[in-house]
């Protein structure tokens, strides 16, 4: 797997050229208050990473490795988190609405945490 800096992260999304994120190691990076809007994410590894405040609203977290990130007060209106892994995560204050969740790893407390969560797809389906 490719880690990579916050810096490097950056600005790879601010290219116009088509980038992907599967399969790279972004644990532990510090991401808060960064603006992700619409980042290609799905199958990153972001493991304990810190993401709190960040802007990933509509952002593509399919079977993103997100165990025990900080997601406190994260924007993921519309963001797509099918089958991704939040086991652990801080979601307190997040805004889920119309998120995806569809076969998330994520318990009812964590649910429970997050400020927004209207129109969202839970892990069974349901609305």
């Amino acid at each position: 797997m490719t880690e990579m800096t916050r810096t490097e992260v950056i600005l790879r999304l601010s290219t116009t050229e088509q980038v992907s994120f599967r399969g790279v190691n972004l644990s532990g990076i510090d991401l808060s208050y960064a603006h992700l809007s619409g980042a290609p994410l799905a199958g990153a590894k972001l493991v304990e990473a810190n993401l709190q405040i960040a802007n990933l609203q509509t952002a593509d977290l399919e079977g993103a490795d997100l165990r025990g990130a900080d997601l406190r007060k994260t924007n993921l209106y519309q963001a797509s988190l099918k089958d991704a892994d939040l086991r652990k995560a801080d979601l307190s204050d997040a805004n889920l609405m119309q998120a995806d969740l569809s076969n998330a790893k994520i318990s009812p407390d964590q649910l429970d945490a997050t400020r927004v969560l209207q129109g969202a797809t839970l892990p069974d389906g349901s609305v």
